[in-house]
C-alpha cells in the first residue's frame, strides 16, 4: 500500500531519496586540504605543489619538470627563491595544492 503524503520539507515531490548521498561526506565537491603526491610521475608541469618534510610545510613551488620514471622533478621555489632538484629518496613530501585554494599565488615566468 503506497501512502500520499507530501515530500519534507526542502525536498521536490517525486525525488527518488536513491539518488541522494547517504551522508554529507560522500561526494566531496572540491579538496580543500592539499593531498600528498607518492608517485610524481603523476604531477603536471606548472603545478603548484608544497613540499614537506615530516608534515611541515618547508616551502612551495611550481613543478618546473619530471624525469620520465617519475623519480626526480625539479621545482621553481616561491618568492624567487631559484630552482631545486629533489630526488625520492630524499626524504621530502610533494603535496598537490588545489589551484582554488591559493588563488592568491603568482605565475612562476612572473618571478
Amino acid at each position: 500500500m503506497v501512502l500520499n503524503t507530501p515530500p519534507p520539507a526542502g525536498r521536490k515531490a517525486g525525488f527518488s531519496s536513491q539518488l541522494e548521498p547517504q551522508h554529507r561526506h560522500s561526494l566531496p565537491l572540491s579538496r580543500t586540504q592539499p593531498l600528498l603526491v607518492k608517485q610524481w610521475k603523476y604531477l603536471w608541469r606548472k603545478e603548484f605543489v608544497e613540499l614537506r618534510n615530516s608534515r611541515n610545510v618547508s616551502t612551495t613551488g611550481w613543478v618546473d619538470d619530471i624525469t620520465a620514471d617519475g623519480l626526480t622533478i625539479w621545482i621553481y621555489l616561491s618568492g624567487g627563491m631559484g630552482r631545486v632538484m629533489i630526488h625520492q629518496c630524499d626524504g621530502i613530501d610533494v603535496w598537490r595544492v588545489d589551484s582554488r585554494i591559493c588563488q592568491n599565488r603568482s605565475d612562476p615566468a612572473a618571478e
